[in-house]
């Protein structure tokens, strides 16, 4: 019963087939055939067949005859699929490769809306490759052309939402652009205005300081006359430092206006001068300078006026010996050791000289420690580079 329904389908189809259908037809009965017979076969007990597995091999007979009905259009395998392209949610056409110029879409979505000029000239593009064509006159509509197996597709985007939001975000990082120049104008006119704070602060504390080292020069100067020649020596020698420290001073200004830093061999030219007209007074002195970065002119401000102190005070000792050191420290600083030793047995830590010391030190922007014992004094100063 089963073998005649299988027959009486087949020669049905046979008959009602397309020409190009009915070769296929002949494929797929041969497989049936087979698969007929290995039944009977199977039936009859043959012993090759009736040794195997009837169950897997009548699937895979049915299996192949399904799959060449599929691969060869007999059982329609694409019916439903016209309906789903008309139901995409987006404006898609299809355009025959054949199809004279003007003529409209062989396929559409039930979205599509008419053809435009900008989408037939993005179709009649298309025959090199991809194309992709945003037009002058619909900005916020993308048209995709390309070629297919038979035809043309041609989708329209709508990108209306994405400008609006593109548009949105360029106003936004126009305003931040120029929201980022006023800040940065800003922080110019505030770097600017440090700078000028800081060199007025400078330029007061010289003057400062040099007025005052003037003004005891003066004072020095006036009390010559009269004094036996020893101590008019020694105190013309303390005027003649004192104005040597206004020179270097002057100096350290036209360095700020420079706006040029010390290096190393600078500030080693510096102190050596100072070592000379110490030797000159009669102090024996030494000095290492093994400073490795640069060291802005506040910094060497502050140390000048620390060294010069400390100098000055040395003067009033006897026999000094003055041991002078610049390192770098850490937390970007630097730091200055002073060694003073004399042949005197009290502590100078507690001498008059030093009690005075310690009054200009504390009127300094630094951190100093100052110890003693007899005969001998050291200094520890570190001064920080950024001011």
């Amino acid at each position: 019963m089963a073998v005649g329904q299988f027959v009486a389908f087949f020669a049905l189809l046979l008959a009602n087939a397309y020409r190009q259908l009915r070769g296929a037809i002949v494929t797929v009965s041969l497989v049936c055939a087979l698969a007929v017979v290995y039944g009977l076969a199977y039936v009859l007990r043959v012993p090759f067949f009736f040794s195997g597995n009837f169950s897997l091999s009548y699937t895979w007979f049915v299996c192949v005859a399904i799959e060449l009905c599929f691969d060869f259009g007999i059982i329609p395998a694409f019916a439903h699929y016209g309906r789903l392209f008309q139901t995409l949610p987006m404006d898609v056409k299809v355009f025959s490769l054949s199809a004279e110029r003007g003529d409209g879409p062989i396929y559409a979505t039930f979205q599509a809306g008419p053809v435009s000029p900008q989408g037939r000239s993005c179709v009649e593009a298309c025959a090199t490759g991809p194309v992709r064509l945003i037009s002058d006159v619909t900005p916020d509509v993308v048209y995709h052309a390309q070629r297919v197996s038979g035809g043309i597709t041609l989708v329209t985007e709508d990108i209306s939402a994405i400008s609006s939001r593109r548009r949105v975000l360029e106003q936004r990082h126009a305003a931040l652009r120029s929201s980022c120049a006023l800040l940065e104008q800003e922080r110019l006119m505030r770097e600017r205005l440090r700078e000028q704070e800081s060199e007025r602060a400078l330029y007061d504390e010289v003057d400062q300081s040099i007025s005052e080292a003037l003004g005891r020069a003066r004072e020095l100067m006036c009390q010559v006359e009269g004094l036996p020649g020893d101590e008019a020596v020694f105190k013309l020698t303390i005027a003649k430092m004192l104005i040597s420290y206004c020179k270097r001073k002057g100096g350290i200004v036209l360095a700020r206006r420079s706006d040029c830093d010390f290096e190393r061999e600078k500030l080693q030219l510096i102190v050596g001068e100072l070592v000379t007209d110490l030797q000159t007074a009669g102090v024996s002195c030494g000095a290492l300078v093994e400073t490795g970065e640069m060291i802005p002119v506040d910094a060497v401000s502050v140390l000048y006026d620390c060294l010069y102190d400390f100098s000055i005070a040395s003067l009033y000792c006897v026999d000094p010996v003055l041991m002078m050191y610049f390192s770098d420290y850490s937390d970007g600083a630097i730091e200055m050791r002073l060694a003073l030793s004399t042949g005197e047995l009290r502590n100078l830590a507690e001498s008059e000289e030093m009690q005075e010391l310690r009054v200009l030190l504390d009127g300094r922007d630094v951190a100093y420690r100052l110890t003693g014992e007899e005969g001998s004094l050291v200094l520890v100063v570190v001064v920080r580079k950024e001011r």
